[in-house]
């Protein structure tokens, strides 16, 4: 009967004593983005490589606990963008070095509110990040539209 050499669990088991272990993401929060209260903190996680930020939509962020307020279309696009923008930079990123977009829209919206995503995207996203839209029935907060966004640091 032939034997089988059992591969590592884990990097402490290397024989060699070197680690291949992924290092643990940190999450950095800048200054002006205060935490919603929401089942997820708004702070992106950061590897080596890659800046991962989630579930940036339009809400405003400068009253006290991010309370909503009813915004104009583009308003309420910039202020998700502003956003974006504040945690790319405090990740070591920034708009150029996107990678990947993922859109969520309502899928109600009037297609002039998608007309004027499109146009402040653009002023955004000169690399043109590869992007996925996906049409969704109900956001957090009542947005209209949030982000998903993968940047290289």
């Amino acid at each position: 009967m032939a034997t089988i050499e059992q591969a590592p669990l884990l990097p402490q088991d290397l024989e060699d004593g070197t680690s291949s272990a992924i290092p643990e993401p940190e999450l950095q929060r800048p200054e002006g983005i205060t935490e919603v209260k929401a089942p997820r903190a708004p702070a992106p996680i950061r590897t080596p490589s890659l800046l991962f930020i989630s579930g940036q939509m339009s809400r405003d962020q400068r009253r006290e606990g991010g309370v909503i307020r009813i915004m104009q279309p583009v308003d309420a696009i910039e202020q998700c963008m502003h956003d974006i923008s504040a945690l790319l930079v405090a990740g070591g990123s920034s708009f150029h070095k996107v990678v990947k977009v993922t859109v969520y829209i309502l899928a109600d919206v009037p297609s002039g509110y998608r007309d004027i995503f499109e146009m402040v995207y653009k002023a955004y996203f000169e690399s043109k990040p590869a992007r996925t839209l996906v049409e969704v029935s109900k956001l957090e907060y009542s947005s209209k539209i949030a982000l998903d966004v993968i940047a290289m640091v």
